[in-house]
């Protein structure tokens, strides 16, 4: 037959892990405690970006504190990704909010690595245009 589209799932159809340990990151991934930690995440997430995008628009330098956060930030999202990944294996490619969120950590992780390897000022305005992506997040964190 022609091509089909390819449907999203929502993480709450997808099979359940089927062993114990992959069933406790599960729970723990897909709770709502953490979920409402990750709300809260979004929140100062969203002021990190706000005033890094702020500073770099008045041409001053980053704050070490923002800088740090952003890296703290970065470093849950990725935990939460690769939990995700592990529990759901194959599965975790169904859904669209697992790719949104692939790509924004993704996104992030290259910015990170060539504002440390970059000696000659090189603009990343572009890249750090796509730290916004990880705030869509909230979209998902509401719903």
């Amino acid at each position: 037959r022609g091509l089909q589209s390819r449907s999203s799932i929502s993480e709450d159809a997808l099979p359940q892990p089927p062993w114990p340990f992959q069933r406790e990151i599960h729970a723990f991934v897909t709770s709502r405690a953490v979920g409402g930690v990750l709300v809260g995440v979004i929140v100062v997430s969203f002021f990190c970006i706000t005033i890094d995008t702020d500073r770099e628009a008045a041409g001053l330098e980053p704050l070490l504190v923002v800088e740090v956060v952003n890296g703290i930030i970065l470093g849950l999202y990725a935990s939460e990704l690769l939990c995700k990944l592990y529990v759901f294996r194959s599965f975790f490619f169904k859904t669209s909010w697992n790719w949104l969120d692939s790509f924004a950590v993704l996104a992030d992780v290259a910015m990170v690595t060539l504002e440390a390897t970059s000696t000659d000022g090189v603009s990343l305005g572009t890249l750090r245009l796509l730290r916004l992506a990880r705030l869509s997040r909230s979209t998902r964190a509401i719903r």
